[in-house]
């Protein structure tokens, strides 16, 4: 954890489970440590980072919990990014592998179930939009067997060179460099430069410290395109913020809104925050990218559905939206031929 910290110039958090370590509590089924991964993300975006900025890491069983709680933060509206490392398409079919397969291993596939502790990686991945998600995988693992139980086998991504570790060399203090098989528990942050660890290779050749660094790069510092807001653009932001807190709207602006009856969290609930501080930060710099974009897109997407139950967030998203496609045509002109040719 450190070495991603200073490899990558980020901030890394690493957590005890409940029960486990230093933590206080129990964990009595899959749910608690999904439970507690969720409350390290929800206390950073309380903290007001935001949820790009966030990529959830996680190997073997970490990997599931990692990525359940990626999906349900997507669900959310939260755009959290997620690195599965090494880890299986369903607890208990590792498990059912882990046995060898047999009526054993059968019985404790069915025991997981039954108890709460399965973790169905794999359906949640799918949740999951591939611009915000990454995996590496062992072909040499024997715990998790990649084709069998891992996630790689589930999503027939075994023969996936950028992603199979598949070499490695081990430097031995005092002894020549051994080639050894990448396993499970293998360590990849070894290079060449650090001659008492390992470098584990993908098939391609890529260090697997180098494949998890542009997946930091492309996940929380790849540049964004940015659109200026014309006039009438910045007027219809500043509305939606004054509708959100109920205020009055500028007399110079020709939107209308029902101001007594639109309200931040009837809109967006407990994506309220976010989107509000969102909307300010456009405000302020007048401009937007165009991630920036896809996020609010997606938070009107999400309230769509309070549409029938009240007309006043109908009356909200429709103005919202007409922004949203307003800037799109203003970076895609493209857009606006496309539509009136549907038209």
């Amino acid at each position: 954890m450190g070495f991603d910290e200073s490899f990558n110039n980020c901030v890394v958090i690493n957590f005890d489970y409940p029960g486990v370590g230093d933590s206080t509590g129990k964990s009595t089924k899959s749910k608690h440590l999904v439970d507690a991964g969720m409350a390290q993300v929800q206390r950073l975006l309380d903290m007001g980072v935001p949820a790009e900025n966030i990529l959830l890491k996680g190997q073997s069983i970490g990997g599931g919990v990692a990525t359940l709680t990626a999906a349900k933060f997507h669900q959310e509206g939260h755009r959290v990014h997620l690195y599965n490392q090494r880890s299986f398409s369903k607890l208990s079919t590792a498990a059912k592998q882990m046995l060898g397969g047999g009526r054993l291993g059968s019985i404790a596939a069915s025991i997981i179930k039954a108890t709460g502790w399965e973790i169905d990686s794999l359906k949640a991945w799918k949740k999951i939009p591939d611009a915000y998600k990454d995996f590496c995988f062992a072909v040499n693992d024997t715990v998790i067997p990649a084709d069998k139980a891992g996630l790689a086998g589930a999503l027939g991504k075994f023969d996936d060179k950028d992603r199979r570790l598949e070499t490695a060399i081990s430097y031995p203090k005092g002894k020549p460099p051994t080639p050894i098989k990448v396993g499970h528990n293998t360590n990849v942050y070894g290079s060449e430069l650090s001659p008492t660890s390992q470098t584990v290779k993908n098939a391609n050749g890529m260090l697997a410290i180098e494949m998890f660094d542009n997946v930091v790069k492309k996940a929380l510092f790849t540049n964004h395109v940015e659109i200026n807001l014309d006039d009438s653009q910045k007027i219809q932001v500043e509305h939606l913020i004054h509708s959100l807190n109920r205020k009055p709207s500028s007399p110079t602006s020709k939107l209308s809104f029902n101001t007594n009856q639109v309200m931040l969290e009837k809109v967006f609930g407990k994506n309220g925050s976010q989107v509000m501080k969102l909307l300010e930060s456009i405000k302020q710099e007048g401009k937007i990218t165009d991630k920036q974009l896809s996020v609010l897109e997606n938070y009107c997407e999400r309230a769509q559905k309070k549409v029938a139950k009240d007309p006043s967030v109908g009356s909200f998203l429709v103005n919202a939206n007409e922004l949203i496609k307003a800037i799109k045509i203003q970076q895609d002109p493209s857009l606006r031929r496309s539509q009136s040719v549907r038209q």
